[in-house]
C-alpha cells in the first residue's frame, strides 16, 4: 500500500508520502477516503467504546450507520444468541451519518453492555466461525434493531 501511494501522481503532486511499518502504513497526508478494488482486501470498521462516547471508523461508500447497544448478562446467559427474547436491544443510532455516537447510559455496577455497528448498507455479522447465530436475521427478527 505505501508503494501504491508514492506511485500515484496526484498524490506525489500533493507532496504525499507513505512508509510501511511492520502491517500499517504512515502517511504525511490526510486519507479522506479509501476505495478498495484488490478482492483480498476489505474494509475493517472498528468499533471504540469510552466511558460515554463510541466511535468507528467511515467504511468506503458508506454513507450512514447504525449502532444497536443491549445488555451483556441478557446475551451471555443466551450464549450469544441476538434472537432470544430474554436479549435486550435498542438502536441507538439508525442511518446516521456521522461515525461518533454520544452513550449517557450507565450500566449498574457489576453489568454492562455489548455494542454492534455496521454501515447502513452492511452487516453485523463477522463471517467468523467462532460467531453463533446470525446477527443481522436475529436482531432484524426482535423488532428491536435498526432499520436496513
Amino acid at each position: 500500500l505505501a508503494d501504491a501511494i508514492n506511485a500515484d501522481p496526484g498524490l506525489s503532486a500533493a507532496g504525499v508520502t507513505a512508509t510501511a511499518y511492520g502491517d500499517r502504513v504512515v502517511t504525511n497526508g490526510d486519507i479522506t477516503a479509501v476505495t478498495i478494488t484488490d478482492s483480498g482486501l476489505t474494509d475493517i470498521m472498528e468499533l471504540t467504546v469510552q466511558r460515554t462516547r463510541l466511535w468507528w471508523g467511515s467504511v468506503g461508500g458508506a454513507a450512514a450507520y447504525d449502532l444497536v447497544r443491549g445488555d451483556l448478562g441478557e446475551l451471555r446467559s443466551t450464549a450469544g444468541d441476538f434472537s432470544d427474547t430474554l436479549v435486550t436491544r435498542t438502536c441507538l443510532a439508525n442511518d446516521q451519518p456521522e461515525t461518533f455516537f454520544v452513550d449517557a447510559a450507565d450500566p449498574l455496577p457489576g453489568e454492562g453492555y455489548w455494542y454492534l455497528s455496521r454501515d447502513s448498507a452492511g452487516s453485523y455479522d463477522t463471517g467468523e466461525p467462532s460467531q453463533i447465530g446470525v446477527r443481522n436475521a436475529e436482531i432484524e427478527a426482535s423488532g428491536n434493531g435498526c432499520t436496513p
